[in-house]
């Protein structure tokens, strides 16, 4: 009797079923972060709003033929698309959506709930390839996209979210490496180039895992005599082809390095304990009912170090893990070498990223520069120490659990038959409930339309707009991306913006701007370009009433628009 045995059905139908599941699993999974009622208007801020503006302007520069990298912040600063995430691994299948609808909202969500369904079936496909048991793949699916690191990142950070590419790069790399061939390489170079083109942190997540995973088949699974050269030769053709296209993207962030960064204190700040992995969070039932019967140890979800990793995924990954040296029946000789090949590696990865999740010592603060630890050593690799946040790599961790999740699935099923099948079933909702989010703050987002007052300044041949009130470096400076979202209703030039960092020299011009409506805003305004000023009266806290009057009776500037309480202000040439 073998360990896993092959269950129906099969093929397209099999996928169908599997997609179904996922499908509803997520509709009730992503309730607490979503309002699927209003797809088309309701995101949360600050990140959120930066990504699904991201996006837009990707699909609006490919739309529109003009420069990528030049995009409408920051206005007049040059390259600024640099200070966010391109996105173009995602922009690619929001396309579509943004060409129809012309609606950065709508886009930005489907592509977001997609991200879960793609990751999902990703890793089903990854547990599939040892496995062959179609229920236990789907425990796997699940738990890869619907973890608590997925979930609590779900609300704002699409870049990290959109990892499905990973999973399918090993499969296609082994597939490669026992039968080398020209297809089956540009598959390969395909997916990885989409996965790097999705986030520099899952471009350093993909091609770690993928270096880690070729040294890993080179120890275990030697390529022939024979094969080696050609080998070589489309490895080096592959990788010649995807510098040379992704080249000119990367260079266009080399001025980041070192910019406003806190180097190893920022990355030691993130820096994860073994609690964070182990501990439920605040915000998940298991959680709560910790605090319930007095304990502190459960953290609010906000932040990247509430880790979770769900006590079943875990063992069930544990008693995966512990098939690694059992064989039995007489295909055991192939059986075990493929789960020994892929656990061993997962398990390599699994541990080489907890290291990095640890981050650099405490050593490299005094020294202003990082150690000889693994996340050290790696961030001595050019450009890669702009991965700020070790916990991040955690997402390697949880790829590699979901699989030897599906693989302790599987050995229930081979063992105890129908009973290790109704077992599983009724884990599967329990798994889901340590990851499932209650009292997620602020609840989900709620429907709100891009203000008229913006779509009103699209028919207006504006050379630049500045939206106040700023927030720069305040307590609420997250609101500043608002107005990025908002300038996808027109696509002006924008003065404002909200990115990992920012242009030399833009805080003092924002604080002079927001003397509004003084002559030394409209000289401020004047002397970079811009001309037309839209004031938000309710988001100031008395009400902006003065500034309105002061502006309409100002010799500086004219009343163009009014839309309930946005004003729309044009900036007069100076006098000579």
């Amino acid at each position: 009797m073998s360990a896993f045995r092959p269950s129906t059905p099969t093929g397209a139908r099999a996928i169908a079923w599997a997609v179904a599941g996922y499908v509803a699993v997520g509709a009730v999974m992503l309730a607490p972060i979503t309002s699927y009622r209003h797809l088309d208007t309701a995101l949360f801020g600050g990140d959120t709003r930066l990504n699904a503006w991201a996006l837009a302007w990707t699909n609006h520069a490919v739309l529109g033929r003009v420069p990528v990298f030049e995009a409408n912040i920051f206005f007049p600063a040059l390259n600024t698309l640099a200070y966010s995430e391109h996105l173009l691994g995602i922009s690619l299948f929001a396309l579509p959506v943004y060409a129809l609808t012309r609606n950065a909202a709508l886009s930005y969500n489907v592509v977001w709930l997609l991200s879960y369904l793609a990751s999902a079936l990703a890793a089903y496909a990854l547990a599939w390839r040892v496995t062959h048991d179609r229920f236990a793949s789907w425990i796997g699916g699940l738990a890869y996209a619907f973890c608590f690191y997925r979930m609590l990142h779900g609300h704002a950070h699409l870049q990290l979210l959109w990892a499905c590419w990973i999973p399918l790069s090993f499969l296609l790399i082994e597939r490669w490496w026992r039968a080398p061939s020209w297809p089956r390489l540009v598959a390969l170079w395909l997916v990885v180039l989409l996965q790097v083109l999705t986030s520099w942190y899952l471009a350093v997540m993909v091609l770690l895992a993928d270096a880690l995973f070729a040294i890993w088949l080179v120890i275990r699974l030697p390529p022939r005599r024979d094969l080696r050269m050609s080998m070589a030769w489309q490895l080096a053709a592959a990788a010649g082809a995807g510098a040379a296209l992704v080249w000119p993207i990367a260079r266009r962030y080399e001025f980041l390095v070192g910019l406003n960064g806190q180097g190893p204190a920022e990355a030691l700040g993130g820096a994860i304990a073994w609690r964070d992995l182990v501990v439920p969070p605040l915000n998940t039932w298991l959680g709560q009912w910790l605090v319930q019967h007095g304990s502190q140890a459960p953290s609010w979800i906000w932040g990247e170090k509430t880790l979770f990793l769900g006590y079943i995924t875990l063992a069930l990954g544990a008693l995966g893990l512990s098939t690694m040296r059992r064989t039995s029946g007489s295909n055991a000789p192939q059986q075990q070498s493929d789960r020994t090949l892929w656990l061993g590696f997962l398990s390599l990865l699994s541990l080489v990223a907890l290291a990095l999740a640890f981050g650099p010592s405490a050593n490299a603060i005094a020294r202003r520069s990082f150690d000889w630890t693994p996340f050290g050593l790696l961030s001595m690799v050019p450009g890669v120490s702009l991965f700020r946040v070790p916990p991040r790599f955690v997402q390697l961790v949880t790829l590699a659990l979901a699989f030897f999740a599906a693989t302790g699935a599987a050995t229930l099923h081979a063992r105890l038959g129908r009973a290790g099948r109704v077992l599983t079933l009724l884990l599967v909702p329990v798994m889901l409930a340590e990851s499932y989010l209650v009292d997620f703050p602020g609840g989900a987002p709620q429907a709100e339309r891009v203000p008229s007052i913006y779509r009103q300044l699209a028919r207006i041949p504006a050379r630049a707009v500045v939206s106040l009130p700023e927030y720069v470096g305040g307590p609420e400076w997250f609101n500043e991306a608002d107005y990025q979202y908002y300038a996808t209703a027109h696509w002006h030039p924008i003065v404002n913006g909200y990115s990992r960092t920012e242009p030399p020299g833009y805080r003092e011009r924002m604080a002079a701007i927001a003397t509004f409506p003084s002559r030394e805003s409209a000289e401020a305004l004047r002397a970079i370009g811009a001309d037309y000023v839209v004031l938000h009266t309710k988001r100031y806290r008395d009400g902006a009433d003065a500034r309105v009057q002061a502006a309409v009776s100002s010799a500086e500037l004219s009343l163009t628009a009014v839309a309930g309480p946005d004003y729309l202000f044009h900036v007069l040439p100076g006098r000579p």
